[in-house]
């Protein structure tokens, strides 16, 4: 995994614990590998990804944005 890792680190995922990856990939039906992508280019999800992560987490999508330390206009 990316020392980057801002995506996993927003959502408290241990990068280092496979079956905490697992247990959230489980939980919003968004494949491993989908997971991994977003966290490896610090990319924010969107659409149907970005509303399950939000709903898993209980984080907004402006927060989640902000502890990816994302910013933009908005």
């Amino acid at each position: 995994m990316s020392e980057m890792s801002h995506f996993f680190t927003a959502l408290r995922i241990d990068t280092n614990n496979k079956v905490s990856l697992i247990a959230f990939s489980s939980t919003t039906g968004i494949p491993v590998e989908r997971l991994k992508y977003y966290n490896e280019q610090n990319v924010l999800p969107s659409g149907k990804d970005l509303q399950r992560i939000c709903s898993a987490s209980g984080k907004s999508a402006t927060q989640l944005k902000l502890e990816m330390g994302l910013f933009d206009h908005a």
